[in-house]
């Protein structure tokens, strides 16, 4: 489960000078989307897997990463 921008205010928490009846002006929705790890041969179990942007919008600045 993640976090995304609102598909219909893009963010904003408003259209049209209303509030947005679809993230209720929270201006971020969640999600759920699935990814497959690709773990090459030979990696250490101790290894710390980063997919960066893929974990949740923030308000400010990019999408946090995903650490494993």
């Amino acid at each position: 489960m993640f976090t995304q921008t609102c598909p219909r205010c893009q963010g904003k928490g408003k259209v049209i000078g209303r509030k947005c009846h679809v993230c209720k002006s929270i201006k971020i929705i969640p999600g759920i989307e699935e990814f497959t790890l690709k773990i090459k041969p030979g990696t250490a179990s101790n290894s710390e897997l980063r997919y960066t942007n893929m974990g949740d919008e923030r308000m400010i600045g990019a999408p946090s990463d995903i650490v494993f």
